[in-house]
This record gives C-alpha cells, sequence and structure tokens, in this order.
C-alpha cells in the first residue's frame, strides 16, 4: 500500500511538474532557433491584426484551421511555429503535413528540406497576405488537419 501512495505522490507530482512547465512556456515564450534574438509569442498573445492574418494563410494555403494552442510566433524574424512544428519539443524538426511522419533538418538555410518517408518538399516563405514566414508544402498537398502523434504537439 505505501508503494502504490508513494507511486500515485510521484505520479501527481510529474503532472504539476509538466504543467507548470508548459504555463511558463506559454507565459515566457521560447528563444526563436532562427533569428535567437526573439522570443516566441503564443497565437493568443498577438494583436488581432496578426491573429487574423496568420490564420488567413492557413485558410489560403494550408486549406485548414490550425490548433491555435500550438502556434508560436517570433515577431523578430516574423516566423510562424504551427501546430506539426516542433515548437514545444524540438525546434529541429517539424511532422509531414501529409504524412505525420517527422521532418529533419528544417532549417532557414536548407533549401531541400523534404520528408523521407512520403516525399513532400517544404519551403520556408514568407506568406504576402501576412508577411509572416511558414514552412510550406506544395500548394496541391493533400494535408491532414492535425497532427496525429502524441509526441507531435497538435
Amino acid at each position: 500500500m505505501t508503494y502504490v501512495m508513494v507511486f500515485l505522490a510521484l505520479a501527481a507530482g510529474a503532472i504539476a511538474l509538466a504543467l507548470a512547465v508548459k504555463g511558463l512556456v506559454m507565459l515566457v515564450g521560447l528563444p526563436c532557433p532562427f533569428c535567437r534574438h526573439g522570443k516566441t509569442t503564443c497565437f493568443n498573445k498577438l494583436a488581432v491584426n496578426q491573429k487574423r492574418s496568420i490564420l488567413q494563410y492557413f485558410k489560403d494555403h494550408e486549406h485548414r484551421t490550425p490548433n491555435v494552442k500550438c502556434v508560436f510566433v517570433c515577431l523578430g524574424c516574423k516566423t510562424v511555429f504551427d501546430d506539426f512544428s516542433g515548437e514545444l519539443r524540438s525546434m529541429e524538426s517539424n511532422w509531414c503535413k501529409v504524412c505525420n511522419e517527422q521532418v529533419f533538418d528544417c532549417t532557414l538555410d536548407n533549401d531541400s528540406i523534404k520528408c523521407t518517408s512520403c516525399g513532400t518538399r517544404y519551403e520556408w516563405k514568407t506568406h504576402e497576405g501576412s508577411g509572416f514566414r511558414f514552412l510550406m508544402p506544395p500548394v496541391d498537398a493533400r494535408l491532414l488537419d492535425r497532427c496525429r502523434y502524441g509526441h507531435g504537439v497538435g
């Protein structure tokens, strides 16, 4: 019985710690992996016009509504990390929006970002309507609505 109580106490502590870290990330943000000067800001803290223009990209280009709880933006370099990015886990990888497999080396200087599982190519581009930079899949790609793995963000 004592072991069960200790286990439950440790589990409760781990959950509380995880929630505290998530809250801190939402409050403070993480350093931007690209400009190293700015911090990412969670979507809900953006100005209304910024939110609107970012959502317009998803509507126009990806034909989906992202999980905005998992969208972060660096206002310093105007880069959007969406619900398929590794923003909360590892900023060096993203999840393929077509097959949901991990895509590595998604740096700004990599001009051949490609999912090794399905072959989808990605490119960092600035969306004209918003002025923000997104990791864009091809316009004709058939995309998932949400990141489906537990180790993904969405």
